[in-house]
């Protein structure tokens, strides 16, 4: 019996009572009996919640609260100076942009993560327009040091970052949508690369550029 129903018995209790001063017996009386019955109700209770019986199953309730509640945390690279996507197709590694995770806790589970992306600035150094040519797929991926495989964590899509001839702009924070979990799955070195990275023309260049991990992670 949870706290509110134990309320609405104790008021059920009183209305009883009250609704019963008509009869012979003195409203002192029937409240003074009252309270004993109420008070012999509670005494009950709170011997019930303390019983060995209901222990394994209090232990089991919490348990299951806690495997409910996710934490996450963030891990950022080194900054890195420069990256270079050219008018040809290449794939660039993040050199010098690898991220560590390190302080998660013993038997965590890591439910979620994702791969960010931070520059400082961006620039167009062709007199032309340019912007990323995806007519090939052209994601950000990342890979454990063990080499276990790259897995796609960020898409970028054709015609992103368009820029005027020979253009700088401000930066921004990629944020990706790919649960990449199976890969990022506890505390190691992770790397990346940009697959089949190409602009229209040369050059899009990405200054000061960190790469993140945000995980989600329950214990």
């Amino acid at each position: 019996m949870d706290w509110i129903q134990r309320i609405i018995v104790l008021v059920d209790t009183l209305e009883a009572a009250i609704g019963a001063i008509e009869g012979g017996t003195t409203l002192h009386n029937k409240l003074t009996a009252a309270r004993a019955a109420l008070l012999d109700q509670i005494t009950a209770a709170r011997l019930g919640e303390l019983d060995a019986a209901n222990i394994p199953a209090d232990i089991d309730g919490l348990k299951s609260s806690r495997d409910r509640q996710l934490f996450s945390m963030d891990f950022w690279s080194d900054l890195v100076e420069e990256i270079v996507v050219t008018g040809a197709q290449a794939t660039p590694a993040i050199a010098g942009g690898n991220v560590v995770v390190a302080d998660l806790p013993a038997g965590a589970t890591i439910v979620r993560a994702i791969v960010m992306m931070k520059f400082r600035m961006v620039e167009n150094t062709n007199v032309g327009a340019n912007k990323l040519d995806a007519a090939a797929p052209l994601p950000m991926q990342v890979d454990d040091v063990a080499n276990t495989g790259w897995l796609s964590c960020i898409d970028f899509v054709d015609d992103a970052f368009s820029l005027a001839a020979s253009t700088r702009e401000g930066g921004d924070v990629i944020i990706g949508d790919i649960n990449v979990a199976a890969r990022i799955d506890g505390n190691d070195t992770y790397d990346f690369q940009w697959l089949n990275a190409k602009a229209d023309l040369a050059n899009i260049q990405f200054n000061d550029v960190q790469m993140g991990i945000r995980i989600w992670y329950s214990v």
